[in-house]
């Protein structure tokens, strides 16, 4: 298997050319027939997989349809239903070899739900109502727990719960800092380190919890030009962090964060009516990764473009039409439409963190 993933990202190197954007020199990169691993058709494709170690978890779905499953195999070319639920967005999912986590969004409600990899047994961890205010879709899992945020906006409460998977009980992790909608607008768990954002302008900050040790967290108070944080992430690797966040003007940025100060460096910045796509960033190795989505006219394909940043070298690569990735141990997978008729979809991986060894 790993001899067939090398391939793969040699493949899509011999394919690229480079462009100027904004003065950077931007490598983009195209994903063919010919590189990808598997070919889906567009209406029987995932929406986002994820490869942890022997399994493979794909969450499937349509645009504009709100029908969804979720697959659990041994490889990628078996899409095994194990649970489809209809009315609802999904769009997060995370997973370990053992498990994997996914939120549901009903009308006012958002529901938690686990899949126990070996079974396929999907049950209710949570169910949140969105009545009152916003309510954080994201959820992390690390070894027999699940931890999502929950706000109690009558209580003026918010909190980190933990589901402990083997005996199905619930608790308080930590207490967050109260700021309503936004007390914590992201969460994120990146090895032993949850990650959780709250706050706007000078109260916005990162806390950083080691779930080994359960040392008290570390907090990181943020420049106060931020506003909203749509996503955190931590680098394992390395120990950085990577923000996408909106300022006190409207513009949308992905940065780095000053672990002394809370200085945030901007290394992206979204022009008009560009977002990252799902509110998603990943850090491993250096690396920052996200899909920016351009909402204009034309072929909606065309406007997702998977960006690998390198905070080394300052330089990134773009690959076209690529909606989907997953960050796992050994590299990224990618889902992509295809460039002529877009009635597919590949799939591929690229290195991790730019390692081309």
């Amino acid at each position: 298997m790993r001899k067939k993933f090398l391939c793969a990202a040699v493949l899509i190197l011999a394919v690229a050319f480079c462009i100027c954007s904004c003065g950077e020199s931007v490598t983009v990169y195209e994903i063919t027939e010919d590189n990808a691993w598997q070919v889906y058709p567009a209406d029987e494709a995932p929406l986002k997989t994820v490869r942890a170690g022997d399994r493979w978890y794909s969450l499937m779905g349509r645009y504009n349809h709100s029908t969804y499953s979720l697959c659990v195999s041994g490889d990628y070319e078996s899409l095994n239903k194990v649970y489809t639920v209809t009315d609802a967005a999904v769009w997060f999912l995370e997973a370990t070899e053992d498990y994997a986590v996914f939120s549901e969004m009903h009308g006012s409600f958002n529901r938690i739900m686990l899949c126990e990899g070996k079974s396929g047994t999907v049950s209710e961890v949570f169910s949140i109502s969105t009545e009152a205010g916003y309510q954080n879709s994201c959820v992390g899992i690390y070894g027999d727990c699940v931890y999502f945020a929950y706000t109690d906006y009558a209580a003026e409460s918010a909190q980190i719960k933990r589901y402990r998977i083997s005996d199905g009980t619930r608790d308080t992790f930590a207490e967050l800092p109260y700021h309503g909608e936004y007390s914590c607008m992201s969460l994120s768990v990146d090895g032993s380190t949850l990650l959780a954002a709250s706050g706007t302008g000078e109260d916005a900050c990162l806390m950083a919890f080691d779930l080994d040790t359960g040392a008290e967290p570390v907090k990181y108070d943020l420049d106060g030009k931020v506003k909203v944080i749509y996503a955190c992430a931590y680098d394992t690797e390395n120990g950085g962090f990577a923000l996408y966040y909106s300022d006190d003007k409207g513009g949308e940025h992905i940065a780095t964060v000053n672990k002394k100060n809370g200085k945030l460096k901007n290394i992206y910045t979204f022009g008009e009516s560009a977002y990252a796509y799902q509110d998603t960033v990943e850090m491993r190795g250096g690396h920052i990764y996200w899909v920016t989505q351009i909402n204009a006219s034309g072929m909606v394909a065309d406007h997702y473009r998977f960006v690998d940043y390198d905070t080394k070298t300052d330089s990134p690569a773009e690959y076209l039409r690529t909606f989907s990735f997953t960050v796992t141990e050994d590299g990224v997978q990618l889902l992509a439409f295809n460039k002529v008729d877009y009635d597919a979809i590949y799939l591929t991986e690229i290195y991790l963190g730019g390692n081309r060894e």
